[in-house]
């Protein structure tokens, strides 16, 4: 995936996107530029590809809104109980 846009999510999202739950803004820790309807790679922030998903929002309004679907999840390589879900993960 390395030719893909990336978006890195905290540790508390992971689970939740693992069960098919999209990427929300408020769970992202950082993110490379990115358009709107654009192939994109979501990885932990220790490197490790969770899954695949199409960018809901570019880089701009990830930075300017607060909440909301910034990437919906199409595919997820990542076992699912790999992280552990929190309650605090409930709405990422």
């Amino acid at each position: 995936v390395l030719h893909l846009p990336k978006v890195y999510v905290f540790d508390s999202a992971v689970s939740n996107i693992c069960h098919g739950a999209e990427v929300y803004v408020s769970g992202i820790s950082k993110f490379e530029e990115l358009e709107q309807d654009e192939l994109t790679a979501i990885i932990t922030l220790k490197g490790e590809l969770i899954g695949l998903g199409m960018s809901k929002m570019n880089s701009e309004e990830i930075l300017s809104l607060n909440k909301g679907v910034a990437v919906k999840t199409d595919a997820v390589f990542m076992q699912p109980d790999l992280y552990p879900k929190t309650k605090k993960n409930e709405n990422i």
